[in-house]
């Protein structure tokens, strides 16, 4: 904001450094001193010719250069009164690192009426400039702009943004120093114009395709915020006026070679999505410009390029140093980055992996909670289950509960994979206790584990649905979620009555706040009239916002026969039994999980010779498909389901398990994938859990159903 602030003399006052003019101040001759006496005897007699006589000493382009000259030369045409040279004597000051120098230079400027050194003095007090007074930015940008100064009018509309309240009067004037400041000799000043323009604010109307049209003339001026500007806009369409990514692309490669820090980021991120050999090379160059720029979050992706040798050479000894320096000071993706790389080792250092972890777990990045967490499961020298579950404790009861889901399910799917699975009945009350401190994510973690009924935790769907249909009606992050689980189990009738109206409403919400499956469940019911008059136009317009952008989205069929034909070549499935099968095609089957499972499906007949504790678990063999498993006693009536699961808990797509008591008969197990666009290889395993005189094994009661009639709750 500063550098944007800032007078551009008419000379490149930055290329000076300090220790050239010392060398040449300690080096000048003779000759040098004469012609320094004979211009300042020069600028006394005509104080006008003092900014012209110091630039000869000092400017960018003067060899040798001698900045202390020229400060002599300028101040003392500053105190003859000379406007120009008391802002030549500001820039050399502030080029010396000696910013109070350089204000008081400009002050004097100022008091004479000199209106581009009043610009320069509001620059140097700005809260974003080196000598914070906001009394004084406020007033000398004013005086700027009143002198005629477009950089003291584009500065004193930022004034009265920062310095006045929204309901001050005053805020109102800000439109019009606004459009006082830009002008052909501060493209800035058009900058901030076109961005109010943009966003209609400042009591400047919208006007998106003039904004568009400043920042492209702004750049074009050689202002390299313009330009950032400009190629942000120019990289995406708006109305008639398409994308054009070349333009934008040079647009911000000027910018970033004119030291416009985040163009350089923006450019190295456009190279990332180009498949292209030199790539890595470009991207790294474009990072590490923005690094020696001084952008942090550059120099955190350059030393993690550096780390892992990616477009420049790898330096572990380089890059663990400036990774650890982030994370000291607040960086969590820093701190991530080192949890990875010890994990990543071929002998992980555990303890460095927590450390790490949880410093980033502190910090928001949640990748860190799940690497620290896994760590402690997996390294006996990190702790182990104990520890964990007493870090989890820890999180989701303190200020750190939003993380508390993320902890929870890594200790859960960690417990299982190390065979101690009922350490979720051990993280239910963490997880209640962050819901009821206000953490609605922990809330629908709750429920899931509630709806499940698996890993030693009773089915209580109706207190789950309860949880899930509350914070559905909320405005947190997650209410979509919420919304989407509710609106299926409420069109089923599990753990609350059937209720087609308030279902379509629930899957209405889930979708309008981003849950692309709450769409298309809202599509289905809106086709067949389900919660409301059949309207096709709107259940197509929802269902293409599931199946935008995916590679696959299955129909949902009404046809009778077809449920029919699939049900006689159900394949047989024993208990003890394994098999491995895919599910494709068109989707015939719904139920009252996974967003309807509206996707395909494969259906197995299982026969039950005695009252047996089951567990049913389908696993998926293929990347990203994300099973859902149901169990029916007629095959093609939904009312018929007995038990259906999605993930155990949110974000645990691998597996789908039903585990309860199942009596004698004859049952239909269906394999099939979340919301319309989820389909793979699977493999299904049916074992019995305990013997039939045993009761409800692990604290699974009778399954969720109470029987095997369909009365009753049903997951």
């Amino acid at each position: 904001m500063r550098d944007a602030l800032r007078t551009r003399w008419g000379i490149a006052l930055a290329g000076l450094a300090l220790s050239a003019c010392v060398a040449t101040a300690n080096t000048r001759n003779q000759t040098a001193l004469t012609q320094v006496d004979r211009d300042l005897a020069a600028c006394r007699a005509s104080p006008s010719r003092c900014p012209t006589l110091a630039l000869a000493h000092g400017g960018a382009d003067v060899t040798p250069r001698d900045v202390a000259s020229g400060i002599r030369i300028s101040e003392l045409g500053c105190e003859l009164r000379d406007g120009e040279s008391c802002l030549l004597a500001s820039g050399f000051h502030q080029v010396q690192q000696n910013n109070a120098s350089g204000l008081r230079m400009a002050e004097r400027g100022c008091a004479i009426d000199h209106a581009a050194s009043c610009a320069e003095v509001s620059a140097l007090v700005f809260p974003e400039g080196p000598l914070h007074n906001e009394r004084r930015a406020f007033d000398a940008s004013l005086r700027g702009c009143q002198l005629g100064s477009a950089l003291g009018c584009s500065n004193h509309a930022v004034a009265l943004r920062q310095f006045r309240g929204p309901f001050d009067p005053a805020r109102r004037e800000v439109a019009r120093f606004l459009r006082q400041g830009c002008n052909e000799s501060n493209q800035h000043g058009c900058v901030l114009l076109a961005r109010s323009m943009e966003r209609g604010e400042d009591g400047i109307e919208r006007d998106a395709n003039r904004a568009f049209e400043l920042f492209r003339e702004a750049c074009t001026r050689s202002s390299p915020t313009g330009c950032y500007e400009y190629g942000q806009l120019a990289l995406r369409a708006d109305g008639d006026r398409p994308a054009d990514v070349p333009a934008a692309m040079r647009a911000l490669g000027a910018a970033c070679d004119d030291n416009e820090a985040q163009a350089c980021v923006m450019l190295a991120g456009i190279f990332e999505r180009v498949e292209h050999p030199e790539t890595p090379r470009r991207v790294a160059a474009l990072y590490g410009r923005a690094c020696e720029l001084e952008n942090p979050g550059a120099c955190l992706v350059m030393a993690v390029l550096v780390l892992r040798g990616q477009g420049v050479a790898q330096d572990v000894e380089r890059a663990l140093p400036m990774l650890d320096r982030a994370c000291t000071a607040g960086a969590g993706s820093a701190c991530s980055e080192l949890a990875r790389f010890y994990t990543e080792l071929s002998r992980p250092d555990a303890r460095a992996i927590v450390r790490y972890g949880d410093r980033a777990c502190e910090l928001g990045v949640e990748g860190g909670c799940v690497l620290a967490m896994r760590a402690r499961f997996r390294h006996p020298t990190a702790g182990g289950r104990a520890d964990a579950l007493e870090t989890a404790r820890t999180v989701c009861s303190g200020p750190r509960r939003a993380q508390c889901p993320m902890v929870v399910n890594t200790v859960v799917y960690e417990g299982i994979a190390s065979g101690n699975e009922l350490v979720a009945r051990d993280v239910l009350p963490m997880l209640d206790e962050a819901c009821a401190g206000g953490q609605q994510r922990s809330c629908v973690s709750a429920s899931s584990l509630r709806l499940a009924g698996l890993y030693g935790i009773a089915a209580d769907p109706a207190r789950a649905v309860s949880d899930l249909v509350r914070v559905c009606q909320s405005e947190s992050e997650t209410h979509s979620l919420a919304c989407d689980l509710s609106a299926s189990l409420t069109r089923s009738g599990v753990g609350t009555e059937r209720d087609l109206v308030r279902a379509l409403a629930r899957a209405r919400r889930g979708c309008e706040g981003g849950h692309e499956s709450s769409c298309g469940a809202a599509a289905f019911m809106l086709a067949r009239a389900e919660g409301a008059d059949a309207n096709l136009a709107e259940a197509s317009r929802l269902q293409q916002r599931e199946c935008e952008d995916r590679p696959f989205c299955a129909r949902s069929l009404d046809d009778p026969r077809g449920v029919a034909a699939v049900c006689r070549a159900a394949q047989s499935v024993a208990i003890g039994g394994s098999v491995e099968a895919e599910t494709r095609g068109d989707d015939l089957f719904r139920a009252s999980c996974g967003a309807m499972a509206r996707s395909p499906e494969q259906v197995f007949r299982l026969e039950v010779r005695r009252r047996d504790t089951l567990r049913i678990e389908a696993q998926r063999l293929s990347e990203r498909y994300d099973p859902v498993i149901y169990v029916r006693r007629t095959c093609a009536d939904e009312r018929s389901e007995v038990a259906c699961n999605d993930d155990p808990l949110p974000g645990l797509n691998e597996r789908s398990r039903v585990e309860r008591v199942f009596e004698p008969g004859t049952y239909f197990i269906v394999v099939d994938g979340f919301g319309a666009t989820s389909a793979g290889r699977f493999r299904l395993n049916v074992t019995s859990v305990a013997s039939s005189n045993s009761g409800a094994a692990g604290g699974v009661s009778g399954g969720v159903s109470g029987g095997v009639s369909g009365a009753g709750p049903r997951v």
